[in-house]
């Protein structure tokens, strides 16, 4: 075999790299964006599994033993050829997020599953400051897009990511077309986004921010994790937070919104959390100090006003501040309430 060429994923097991053939789309063109940017973080592999080579292919080109010679460099793509071959770290048998927290839980000590627990989210926090020195933003948290690398969960999929200097009209209307008001994991005021841009719209009226603000309390409600009064209070927060934007031009409004965007990580990573929360105890938490400061700090993770959010390093020094001042018997009576849980 020559220099330089790979055998595709579906013909070779390969240990240590996978590669794959994927559509040339714009989803696909900015995952490899979003991975140049994400090769340039420091111990990047620590929190990340970006995409490290790739190039555009015809499948004719590919020989019949499978292998492929790499081109050199990012090209423009050429008539005719719509694939690009990728290749990037082999995580295809490595734990998800949910099979770490959700299918393995009668296998785990409850011990265990604290410090996985504990271990994951000060991981996450750190990735969170990463991901906010590079200015890059994720749109697509989710329990299954998190794999396990050694004992900490990284991020593997990055077509839905933006890099917020360089966000334009393309982006947005790729990133934010479609406007579903019952994904928990986008704040309020990006829902308010995609709701603009799909319903093309030039600005917002009073009546539209009403439904939004209602739909905001459908979606708080449905995690089953917050009281009637929360989610009234919620409610109000939120109509409070977009009424600024009633009247306003549909640029100004995204451009003042995406200003906000870098909370949106520690968002995304809070409801995560506070669903797990939710499925382990149920909607009544136990009375345990850890779990209701920790509860606390996921919850102003997702305040409807992004000022009141805190930042990575803010959500690192608070957590902290949550373990150095939970007492040992409160971590073991938290270990016994699990054990008729797990």
């Amino acid at each position: 075999m020559g220099k330089n060429r790979e055998k595709p994923k579906n013909q070779e097991k390969e240990e240590k790299y996978s590669i794959s053939i994927i559509p040339a789309d714009f989803f696909s063109l900015n995952e490899i964006e979003i991975s140049q940017r994400i090769l340039e973080i420091k111990n990047y592999s620590q929190h990340f599994n970006p995409i490290l080579k790739n190039s555009y292919v015809n499948i004719g080109e590919i020989d019949d033993d499978g292998t492929y010679k790499w081109k050199e460099g990012f090209e423009e793509t050429p008539d005719k050829q719509e694939n690009l071959m990728i290749k990037r770290l082999n995580i295809e048998n490595k734990p998800t997020f949910y099979q770490v927290f959700y299918e393995k839980t009668r296998e785990t000590s409850p011990r265990k599953y604290v410090l996985n627990l504990i271990n994951s989210y000060k991981s996450l926090l750190e990735t969170a400051k990463k991901l906010e020195s590079a200015k890059l933003i994720n749109l697509d948290f989710h329990p299954s897009t998190l794999v396990y690398k050694e004992e900490s969960p990284s991020f593997t999929d990055f077509s839905s990511f933006f890099h917020l200097p360089t966000m334009n009209e393309e982006r947005k209307s790729f990133l934010f077309n479609k406007y579903n008001p019952k994904n928990v994991f986008f704040p309020t005021e990006a829902h308010l986004i995609c709701f603009l841009i799909e319903n093309k719209q030039e600005s917002v009226s009073n009546s539209n921010i009403e439904e939004i603000v209602r739909e905001t309390g459908e979606r708080v409600g449905s995690l089953n994790s917050f009281s009637k009064d929360f989610i009234e209070q919620y409610k109000e927060n939120t109509r409070f937070s977009l009424q600024s934007f009633i009247n306003k031009p549909k640029q100004v409004i995204i451009q003042e919104i995406l200003l906000k965007s870098p909370t949106w990580n520690c968002y995304g990573l809070s409801i995560i959390f506070i669903v797990l929360l939710r499925d382990i105890f149920g909607p009544l938490s136990p009375e345990n100090k850890f779990i209701s400061q920790f509860s606390q700090l996921l919850t102003q993770n997702i305040h409807p006003l992004p000022d009141k959010r805190p930042t990575p390093m803010q959500n690192i020094s608070l957590f902290n501040d949550i373990l150095y001042n939970t007492d040992k018997q409160e971590f073991l009576n938290l270990f016994a309430s699990l054990s008729g849980l797990l």
